[in-house]
């Protein structure tokens, strides 16, 4: 009797440890997503974007927050297991990251660097596939990948005539990826034009013997001082689209996968550093490509720019579109309010130019710089009465020798002997310009593994559009 109490308060103790060491086991692990939200084209942050995040397989919603004054956002208390993240803010097209796991993917989840476009005008456009094996066989019930700038907007499965239908679509371009078991990857790219018009295409999947699509590309991202650069945004293009979309992890290194046999590009996004670009190919045998990166530190992007404008009796001039480029890239186009002035902020390092038009004025251009202390700066200008119009368009069409429209080429508008604007050519080969003043221009246009091409034109007084198709050799 002497023992049964010592062995009951063993018993207790064991027990009391099993069922503490049960409850800890047993306890939900949960994950976070962090990162911040800029503006593309200026680097500017976006203050109070969605950031949503739901579970893959059902739609549930898992979290949700918003950026904050600095642009970022932090999502608490995910589960492990496939997510997608959505991302959005009133004015500018989402982007959206499927099938996410913020345990398998941690590292890449922490510290994103979000980068949204300004949204078009419409987006009603539709894309009617249909989906048949090279015997003519549609294929049915297979599932189809819709993806614009990388990211995945649609999954559909083709139905019983071997057809998907896609809509709510905006301008720009599109890739569709279909992976089926005993045929090739399948890759595409189209375009719905500003019209938000319907594009109708046929995919023919060809036998597993034509090529492979499991190529590997790792790209590891450093500064100037060899330190790695966490959550920098790796875009893989193909065909002028950019097919897939992903971040550095910690240790500044960003995989991609599913690469099919061919040529690729690959632009990096910081905000905050100088962006970078190279070109790749996966060869017939799809082995692993490996890059290494160095971004440079742009230094600060808090510059301010404003500008007065008045007419030569010194009034104001209000609604004139001030258009701001860096780079020859178009990043803000404010208009100046009932005192002439318009106030860009956000700006970074470097040296940006202007250009001011107004019905029955004169263009004006001009140039300034941001300092290496983002120190504000401001200019006054004076537009002098005109009948010159500003209204011409230019369409260039750009092709191979065979009439294959040739995707992602760039071409760059030149007047007085500086870029004054540059744009990239679509899935159907075409650039446009818009809002071209009377006069003359030059035009270069470029293209890795082809000849650059060059011509001049003159826009006349009626500002009528111009239009040119360029062959582009080898």
């Amino acid at each position: 009797m002497m023992h049964v109490f010592p062995r009951l308060l063993l018993f207790l103790f064991v027990a009391t440890v099993l069922l503490s060491c049960s409850d800890e086991s047993t306890a939900p692990v949960t994950y976070s997503v962090s990162g911040t939200v800029h503006q593309a084209e200026t680097g500017t942050v976006i203050v109070g974007a969605d950031v949503v995040a739901t579970r893959h397989d059902n739609g549930q919603e898992l979290g949700r927050t918003a950026s904050d004054a600095q642009g970022a956002f932090l999502l608490k208390g995910l589960p492990a297991g496939p997510l997608d993240i959505r991302i959005e803010a009133e004015g500018f097209a989402p982007v959206f990251f499927p099938s996410m796991d913020p345990k398998r993917d941690a590292s890449s989840l922490s510290r994103m660097s979000v980068q949204l476009v300004v949204a078009d005008s419409c987006c009603s456009g539709s894309l009617l596939l249909t989906v048949k094996n090279s015997t003519g066989e549609k294929l049915v019930d297979k599932p189809v990948v819709i993806k614009k700038a990388g990211q995945m907007i649609a999954d559909p499965r083709t139905d019983e005539n071997g057809r998907v239908r896609v809509t709510d679509l905006c301008p720009g371009d599109y890739v569709i990826r279909i992976g089926i078991d005993g045929y090739r990857v399948y890759e595409a790219v189209f375009t719905i034009n500003a019209e938000c018009g319907v594009v109708e295409l046929t995919a023919v999947l060809q036998g597993e013997s034509s090529g492979c699509c499991d190529g590997t590309l790792t790209v590891t991202v450093r500064d100037e001082h060899n330190a790695v650069v966490h959550g920098a945004q790796v875009r893989v293009w193909k065909n002028g689209a950019i097919v897939h979309t992903t971040f550095t992890d910690a240790n500044g290194v960003a995989v991609v996968t599913d690469l099919c046999q061919g040529k690729h590009g690959v632009d990096v996004l910081k905000t905050g550093m100088t962006p970078r670009e190279f070109l790749f190919t996966i060869d017939e045998l799809c082995n692993p490509v490996t890059k290494d990166v160095t971004m440079e530190t742009l230094g600060c992007c808090s510059g301010v720019f404003s500008l007065i404008l008045r007419d030569a009796t010194g009034n104001p001039i209000p609604g004139a579109k001030v258009v701001i480029k860096k780079g020859g890239t178009a990043i803000e186009d404010p208009v100046t309010n009932g005192s002439g002035e318009v106030v860009v902020d956000g700006l970074c390092r470097g040296e940006y130019t202007y250009r001011i038009a107004k019905e029955g004025y004169g263009v004006v251009e001009g140039s300034f710089a941001i300092n290496q202390n983002c120190d504000p700066v401001t200019r006054e200008a004076v537009m002098q009465g005109s009948g010159v119009c500003c209204t011409a368009v230019l369409t260039v069409t750009v092709t191979d020798s065979t009439s294959t429209p040739i995707a992602g080429a760039t071409v760059k508008l030149w007047r007085g002997g500086a870029v004054n604007e540059t744009a990239q050519t679509g899935a159907q080969g075409i650039a446009i310009f818009e809002g071209l003043c009377a006069g003359e221009y030059g035009v270069s246009v470029l293209k890795s593994g082809y000849r650059t091409r060059e011509f001049t034109f003159v826009i006349g007084l009626d500002c009528g559009p111009t239009t040119k198709s360029l062959v582009l050799e080898p």
